[in-house]
């Protein structure tokens, strides 16, 4: 099976002919229509097409309020309008609509997507709700890829999550080769945070690590900043770099430097914290993120999140495909392939049962 590489859509293998030039980062004119009110200029708007590709696909997102890198509040929306501006090979069309938190918005949303004809739907809605939108979509032969951990090969649901339980696993397993004996772990209200820290507890019991989950502002913060973590102890952090950097100068001792770890999202933060250098972050392989954060903050202002760089390798991965395999595009054959994909958030595969394979290093921190 042909290894697809989308970092600059090249192929390797037989189509390289083909897939060489299907993606080039000059510029390009695409006219996108508002068909509905934008909540705010900030938000992912109600309904927007985007491109008059001959391939249609869906976008279904919410605001990313979660991201740890203070990426812009509508990166995953913003991400795929940029890949789909960056086609100039390829062009696509891009419905986009804005995710609800219901069963009806959701319902409302498939019956939208449907009727603008589209070849195929890329979502960031949790598990329960794309299970339902495979639900409704199925039955017009439309598959969905989604962010979330949820596959049903025989709903055409696919997963492209983007591995928190690995993001997870190769900070613990470092911490226990460093002969750590303990974890703190800071975090914050948001959604990924939260995610993040229940599987760095896990994955700190399975290492033998004892952890300790410190909230930004709480008493606990305030007593970790004045005793300091210890030195058998790290300090992992669920945050953005900016809460971190702010946590770790509020220290009574500044100048102590305690093992840290980041998160995914630092690497989507351009801006330099002295008080970070260092720190491990871990990143999936074969990543291009930090290109992905320069292209993105350059063209927005913003900085992007990992949600957004999953988004916008999946919406150029759709638009690279008919081209490859024609009819068979979407199949099971071409998405589940050994061999996998590789993008801006690095290589992944989909396997026979229609869930995400990814692999992770740890690099440090400059």
């Amino acid at each position: 099976m042909t290894k697809i590489v989308f970092n600059d859509l090249r192929v390797i293998g037989r189509f390289i002919a083909i897939f060489a030039c299907l993606f080039s980062l000059a510029a390009c004119t695409v006219n996108g229509t508002n068909d509905g009110n934008r909540p705010t200029a900030s938000q992912t708007p109600n309904a927007e097409r985007v491109g008059s590709g001959t391939v249609t696909v869906g976008l279904l997102v919410s605001d990313d309020y979660g991201a740890l890198s203070d990426g812009a509040t509508n990166a995953p929306y913003l991400a795929g309008k940029l890949a789909t501006q960056k086609l100039t090979k390829t062009p696509i069309t891009l419905v986009v609509r804005r995710a609800g938190n219901d069963g009806s918005s959701l319902r409302n949303n498939a019956a939208s997507l449907r009727s603008a004809n589209v070849d195929i739907v890329i979502t960031d809605v949790d598990a329960a709700q794309s299970a339902q939108l495979a639900a409704e979509l199925s039955g017009n032969l439309i598959p969905v890829i989604t962010l979330a951990p949820a596959a049903n090969v025989d709903r055409m649901l696919y997963s492209a999550d983007t591995d928190i339980a690995g993001e997870a696993k190769i900070m613990a397993e470092k911490a226990r080769a460093l002969k750590l004996k303990k974890v703190f772990i800071v975090r914050t209200p948001s959604a990924r945070s939260g995610e993040l820290t229940a599987q760095l507890e896990g994955q700190a019991a399975k290492n033998g690590l004892q952890a300790a989950v410190v909230s930004i502002g709480s008493a606990e913060a305030i007593n970790l900043q004045q005793t300091g973590a210890g030195a058998q102890a790290a300090i992992i952090f669920a945050t953005s770099p900016n809460l971190a950097s702010a946590f770790l100068a509020g220290q009574a001792n500044p100048a102590a430097s305690p093992t840290i770890f980041g998160n995914a999202d630092w690497v989507l933060d351009l801006t330099a914290y002295a008080n970070l250098s260092g720190a491990h972050i871990p990143t999936p392989t074969e990543n291009k993120l930090s290109g992905f954060a320069q292209l993105f903050k350059s063209t927005y202002g913003q900085n992007a999140s990992v949600r957004g760089a999953a988004i916008y390798d999946l919406v150029v991965l759709t638009a690279a495909l008919p081209q490859i395999a024609g009819a068979e595009a979407y199949t099971p054959r071409i998405l589940t392939n050994d061999k996998g994909f590789k993008g801006q958030l690095g290589w992944f595969r989909i396997n026979e049962q229609g869930r995400s394979i990814r692999k992770w290093i740890l690099s440090q921190r400059q």
